[in-house]
């Protein structure tokens, strides 16, 4: 998932994609105004959103396995310090 960094304060709008570019799809034109005057897209922006939704679907279920990974290592950090007496249960 990248580096790690601790971050206090409040993040700009923005900051909450690291990769905006990556999650969006490369022909930003499949958008066309027909379509955002409420049009009926053609096979090729259905397609491109198609492939933009598995895309972040994919990138969901990455950063999901990601925190689980993560959440099991603090669960047996946490172990290890009950376990030492160190800190308690």
């Amino acid at each position: 998932m990248g580096t790690r960094a601790a971050y206090y304060g409040t993040k700009p709008i923005g900051a909450t994609v690291a990769d905006l570019g990556a999650l969006t799809s490369a022909t930003p034109s499949a958008i066309t105004a027909a379509n955002a005057a409420g049009g009926t897209p053609t096979a090729a922006e259905h397609n491109a959103l198609v492939v933009d939704v598995t895309a972040l679907r994919a990138t969901l279920a990455a950063a999901v396995n990601y925190l689980a990974t993560e959440r099991t290592k603090i669960n047996a950090l946490l172990a290890s310090l009950r376990t030492a007496k160190l800190l308690s249960p």
